[in-house]
C-alpha cells in the first residue's frame, strides 16, 4: 500500500491509498498518522472524505448525530474522534471486519456451527436495532444496507462473542422527487 501525505484544513494526515471504500457520497481512507489531537482515540483510524456537494456534507454531518445517539443506546459504531464542523470530512475508528454481504457470499462453507452463531448473534443486532427504530423512526434510512453492517471475529473465529457492527449509521435526506405532468 502506498501513502500520501495530505494537508486539510489545518490538519495534517498521511493517509494509505487506494481508499477502503468509495460511496455516492465520500470516500473511506486509513489513517497512517495525523496532526489532530484525539483524545481517547486507541486503535486504527480512518478518515472519512465527503465529497464536493453540500448534501454529501449534510450526511456526513448527520452520520456524527447518528452516531452520538447509537452510543448513547450501546449499539456498537465506530466513534467519531473528530468531525469538520463543515462536514468535509471525518476521523473515526476503522473496523476491521467483514461485511453481512461478504460473509453472506461465503456462508455455506461455514461449518454448521458458525452459522449458527452468526445467525443468532445477528439475529440479536438486528432486533436491537428494530427496537431503536420504533424509539426514533427518524433514523431508519432506505441508505442503510447489509454493506453498512459488519462482523468482527473473536480470534478463534465466530462465537458468543462475535460482535456486529453497524459502520455507517449516517443518514441522508431523502431525495425529493419530482413528478412531470
Amino acid at each position: 500500500m502506498e501513502e500520501v501525505a495530505l494537508n486539510y484544513d489545518s490538519a495534517e494526515f498521511v493517509l494509505k491509498i487506494p481508499p477502503l471504500g468509495e460511496g455516492d457520497k465520500g470516500l473511506v481512507y486509513p489513517v497512517k498518522s495525523t496532526s489532530l489531537n484525539l483524545p481517547g482515540a486507541t486503535g486504527r483510524l480512518c478518515l472519512k472524505v465527503a465529497k464536493q456537494h453540500q448534501v454529501c456534507r449534510n450526511c456526513l454531518l448527520e452520520e456524527s448525530r447518528s452516531t452520538a445517539f447509537f452510543l448513547s443506546e450501546h449499539v456498537a459504531v465506530p466513534p467519531i474522534y473528530h468531525m469538520d464542523p463543515l462536514g468535509r470530512f471525518a476521523v473515526k475508528e476503522l473496523i476491521e471486519g467483514e461485511s453481512i454481504t461478504s460473509l453472506y457470499l461465503r456462508f455455506n462453507s461455514l461449518t454448521v456451527r458458525a452459522q449458527s452463531l452468526v445467525l443468532r448473534r445477528l439475529e440479536q443486532f438486528l432486533n436491537r436495532l428494530l427496537e431503536l427504530f420504533e424509539k426514533r423512526p427518524d433514523l431508519q434510512s432506505e441508505h442503510q444496507s447489509e454493506q453498512h453492517l459488519c462482523a468482527v471475529q473473536g480470534r478463534t473465529g465466530f462465537s458468543e462473542q462475535t460482535e456486529f457492527v453497524l459502520i455507517d449509521p449516517g443518514l441522508c435526506p431523502r431525495r425529493t422527487t419530482r413528478v412531470l405532468t
